[in-house]
């Protein structure tokens, strides 16, 4: 008996995303990147895979790790499910929703055209130049440093994930962009949320400080960004 079993392009995705690891071996613990925690996250990311919060988390992502070591070949994968309509959070990434009035506002009706148009609306926004990447699925912004990636489209919202800890820059400007769409902001607690002290980052990049421009490429430290607390509180 000959029985046909159905792979879906996730599932596929998943184990590339498996094999990859093996391909890796040991990864050594660091305190900057990489190190062993980065570079599973970024083999997962890379494969479209997201790292679910609470009851979720273990049957997902599971690493057995001792003496700071992680080895891949104690990676479990799975194909994620689609939880980021589901209000519940996502650890390892920043979460941002909008809603729509009309599917989805003034954007094409189809996704990939859809991102694309979000993609062409944030370069004019800020003078920065947009990478589509991952077949047009993940936005890439080399300036920064940052990704908008895993798109999602469902019941007249957008969502979409970047990495942690959310950059200023780049999602007060995604904001502008998505309001402009008629896109309005979910209020979860989980969901990205603006910060008044970076309300005047809403503008060009070249209408920004040197001073800014700089401390916007710095990196971040220790899952965190402490230079942003420098930033200048009023315009050039």
């Amino acid at each position: 008996m000959i029985t046909q079993l159905a792979v879906t392009e996730q599932a596929g995705r998943a184990a590339n995303a498996s094999q990859r690891l093996l391909g890796l071996g040991s990864q050594e613990w660091a305190l900057f990147e990489p190190n062993c925690t980065t570079t599973v996250r970024t083999v997962l990311r890379e494969a479209g895979i997201v790292v679910l919060h609470g009851r979720k988390l273990r049957s997902c992502f599971t690493s057995g790790s001792t003496s700071g070591q992680t080895s891949p070949s104690s990676v479990a994968l799975r194909p994620p499910e689609p939880t980021i309509h589901q209000g519940e959070p996502i650890v390892g990434v920043t979460v941002g929703t909008w809603h729509f009035d009309e599917t989805p506002g003034d954007l094409p009706g189809d996704e990939p055209s859809a991102i694309a148009a979000i993609a062409h609306r944030l370069e004019a926004e800020t003078g920065l130049r947009v990478e589509q990447q991952h077949e047009g699925r993940t936005l890439r912004i080399p300036t920064l440093g940052e990704a908008l990636f895993d798109w999602a489209f469902s019941d007249r919202t957008i969502s979409v994930l970047g990495f942690l800890p959310e950059h200023p820059y780049l999602w007060e400007n995604l904001d502008v962009v998505m309001a402009a769409a008629g896109g309005r902001r979910d209020a979860a607690a989980h969901v990205w949320q603006p910060n008044p002290a970076h309300a005047r980052l809403r503008t060009r990049w070249d209408d920004l400080s040197p001073r800014d421009r700089f401390l916007l490429r710095m990196p971040s430290l220790l899952a965190a960004r402490p230079f942003d607390r420098l930033l200048s509180q009023t315009a050039r």
